[in-house]
C-alpha cells in the first residue's frame, strides 16, 4: 500500500499539502512498519509523528539524506499501521488494534451479504488539471474503501519529466504545464539536461489569469542553483511571452 503526499515551500514556509511532490509514505512488510521516501532533495526535512492508539509515541526527522527509511516498527504483538496523512506541517502515522474498515453506506449496496473482494485500483484518473483517486475496490460489488488523493501537479511535472527524457536532439518539444506555473529544481535540471542534448523546451504556462510561453533554447544554460522556481524567477532568466 502505497501513499503519496506531496511537498511545496509557500513564501518561504515548509509546509506539506496536496501541491508540490517530495514525499512517499508506504506501509512496510507485514504491515508493522511504516517507512518515507523524501524525494523533494536538499534542505528539505520532513517530520513524521507516529501515535499508538492516538497517544503521541515517537518523532522522527526525516531529511534529504534518507532516500527508503523506515520511520518506526511496532513491537506490539496486535500493532498494525492503521492510518497516516498530513497535520499541518507534518506527517502522521497511527498504529492501533487491527479492525475491518467499515464501508461508506453510500458506496456499499445495502442487500450485499458477500465477502468482499478488494482490489487496490485507480478509482479516479488523474490529469494536469484534475487530482485523482486510488484505493480499495469490491471487484463483487463495486464498494470503495481507503481512497487516497493523487496530486494533478505532480502528474503534471511527471509528464513533463517523461517528455523531456523521451527527446531526440535537435528537436523542440512543448510542455503545457496548465496552471501550474512553479516547478521544483528536479524539473529544471532536467530541462537543462534536455538543452546539453540540444533540444529546445518550450513550456506553457498561466499567471494572474494570463497564458505565457517560456522558451529555452538548446544548448543553452539553465540555471538549476534554486529549489523552486516561481513565475517571476522564470521571466527573470528565461524568454517568456504573453500568449
Amino acid at each position: 500500500m502505497t501513499f503519496h503526499y506531496y511537498y511545496h515551500n509557500v513564501s518561504g514556509t515548509n509546509t506539506l499539502d496536496a501541491v508540490g511532490y517530495g514525499a512517499v509514505g508506504r506501509v512496510l512488510e507485514d504491515g508493522k512498519a511504516f517507512g518515507v521516501q523524501n524525494e523533494y532533495g536538499t534542505g528539505v526535512n520532513l517530520t513524521v509523528k507516529v501515535y499508538i492508539d492516538d497517544a503521541p509515541v515517537y518523532t522522527q526527522q526525516v531529511d534529504e539524506a534518507h532516500t527508503n527509511f523506515t520511520v518506526y516498527r511496532a513491537s506490539g504483538a496486535n500493532l498494525t499501521v492503521a492510518s497516516f496523512g498530513i497535520d499541518g506541517s507534518e506527517l502522521y502515522v497511527k498504529f492501533t488494534a487491527p479492525v475491518e474498515t467499515p464501508v461508506s453506506s453510500s458506496s456499499e449496496p445495502e442487500t450485499s451479504t458477500h465477502e468482499h473482494n478488494w482490489e487496490y485500483v485507480t478509482l479516479t484518473e488523474t490529469t494536469e488539471i484534475c487530482d485523482g483517486t486510488e484505493g480499495y475496490r469490491c471487484s463483487i460489488c463495486g464498494a470503495t474503501k481507503d481512497e487516497a488523493s493523487l496530486s494533478a501537479y505532480g502528474y503534471a511535472c511527471r509528464k513533463a519529466q517523461r517528455t523531456l527524457a523521451a527527446a531526440k536532439a535537435g528537436q523542440t518539444v512543448t510542455i503545457d504545464m496548465k496552471m501550474w506555473n512553479s516547478y521544483p529544481k528536479w524539473l529544471m535540471e532536467d530541462i537543462a539536461a534536455a538543452a546539453n542534448n540540444n533540444v529546445t523546451t518550450v513550456v506553457k504556462f498561466d499567471y494572474q489569469h494570463k497564458h505565457y510561453v517560456m522558451t529555452i533554447p538548446a544548448l543553452s544554460k539553465v540555471d538549476t542553483s534554486c529549489d523552486w522556481y516561481g513565475p517571476l524567477k522564470l521571466m527573470s532568466l528565461y524568454s517568456v511571452n504573453e500568449q
